[in-house]
């Protein structure tokens, strides 16, 4: 959008994966940026029969949730990546923050899943629009990343309300 740059960085540690990334740029006069980061454990904090195996989150500035057809609906994650990927464009004043956490029921390659909360909030406070964004994989050797090898996989999940537009 505009003149900008962005990029990503992912450290694959003994015991986690590390990732972040980074967008700055401008449009129409003003400047925009979004940062995101997140962590996953493949031992991750077990609780019962789920394991939270990472978390993430996000926050951008002049950006906003973008509106998406659902025929251009793309993976919310590019394969091998664990940052919350949210679709977003610029629009000054906007504010947009990301929470982010990866499941799995016993152990990774059973079940895993991921699910990003994402809110757009404008200069003025109000709540513009709620994004949740994910996808699930059963009996997959490579959780978090998207596994082509999976039984069951449900990907791209992607869900917009714009309160605004009641839609």
């Amino acid at each position: 959008f505009g003149d900008g740059v962005n990029g990503t960085l992912q450290a694959k540690l003994p015991i986690a994966t590390l990732a972040a990334g980074a967008r700055f740029g401008s449009v129409n006069g003003y400047h925009y940026w979004a940062v995101a980061g997140s962590v996953y454990m493949q031992s991750g904090i077990q609780i019962g029969p789920v394991v939270i195996n990472g978390f993430g989150g996000g926050v951008a500035y002049n950006m906003q949730i973008a509106k998406v057809d659902s025929a251009q609906i793309s993976h919310p994650t590019p394969p091998g990546s664990i940052l919350p990927e949210v679709d977003l464009t610029p629009r000054e004043g906007d504010y947009v923050f990301t929470a982010q956490v990866f499941l799995a029921l016993f152990r990774p390659q059973t079940l895993n899943a991921n699910l990003a909360l994402s809110a757009d909030i404008s200069s003025s406070g109000g709540l513009q629009a709620i994004a949740l964004d994910g996808g699930g994989y059963v009996f997959s050797d490579n959780p978090p990343a998207s596994n082509p090898k999976a039984i069951v996989r449900v990907e791209p999940m992607h869900m917009v309300y714009n309160l605004p537009d009641e839609t």
